[in-house]
């Protein structure tokens, strides 16, 4: 569904906003709105705000600001990246340098060699392609049996 986009438009109690959303992505906050009964205004607005609030230190701790910007990089292009490669590499590991792939293999330790061989000096993203570019935690929830 490479490029698939749809015009939302939502009303906060600020002002109406009008957004170029990736159809997967809404389907995606239409999903959580229904699961956490909100709307999905509600839903789009608070994914902005935790993304704003996540600074570099926070996500890539112990590096320097010119890493955690490489890294904040190569992540941003994969998951930019993500319709795309879920289409031609699903199940493989990509590698990710300059915004751009430049690997792609289903055996890990292959693909790490390679990139270390060519790119031994730079950061590169290497990840797994799967349905969702981000991993998904699922825990149980308790339940108070009476």
């Amino acid at each position: 569904m490479e490029g698939a986009f749809l015009c939302y438009t939502f009303f906060t109690m600020y002002t109406n906003v009008t957004i170029k959303i990736a159809v997967e992505l809404l389907e995606r906050a239409k999903r959580i709105a229904r699961q956490r009964n909100q709307d999905i205004s509600e839903v789009l607005v608070e994914s902005i705000r935790l993304e704003e609030a996540e600074d570099a230190e926070t996500l890539y701790p112990g590096f320097s600001d010119v890493e955690t910007a490489v890294m904040a990089r190569e992540e941003k292009a994969f998951h930019e990246l993500h319709p795309l490669l879920k289409e031609k590499y699903a199940r493989e590991y990509v590698a990710i340098f300059d915004g751009q792939l430049i690997d792609h293999d289903p055996d890990l330790e292959q693909i790490l060699k390679r990139t270390k061989q060519k790119y031994a000096d730079h950061f590169v993203w290497i990840a797994p392609v799967k349905d969702s570019p981000e991993e998904i935690f699922n825990f149980r929830s308790p339940r108070l049996v009476v």
